[in-house]
């Protein structure tokens, strides 16, 4: 069984894996398949990434939205509605 890391501690990046955040959203898709990360504050500034967990496989992927990115931003609420973020 895979235990979590220690409170106030992040597992090591590796390729894609986000930063670790405060004030970041996290919703999931209705199928509960993927869980995206959108936002935050990384100690330097809010910010506007998204990256996506594949749940099923624990691999995370960033990834950049269509359209005008919103502006850099922390504390906020997200939802996921059909394929829109």
């Amino acid at each position: 069984p895979t235990t979590a890391p220690p409170a106030g501690t992040c597992p090591e990046a590796t390729t894609g894996f986000p930063a670790c955040l405060a004030g970041a959203s996290l919703c999931a898709t209705e199928d509960g398949r993927r869980l995206y990360l959108f936002g935050g504050h990384d100690g330097n500034g809010p910010l506007n990434d998204c990256h996506y967990l594949e749940v099923e496989q624990l691999l995370w992927n960033a990834t950049e939205p269509a359209g005008t990115l919103p502006e850099p931003r922390e504390g906020h609420m997200a939802a996921v509605l059909g394929r829109y973020l």
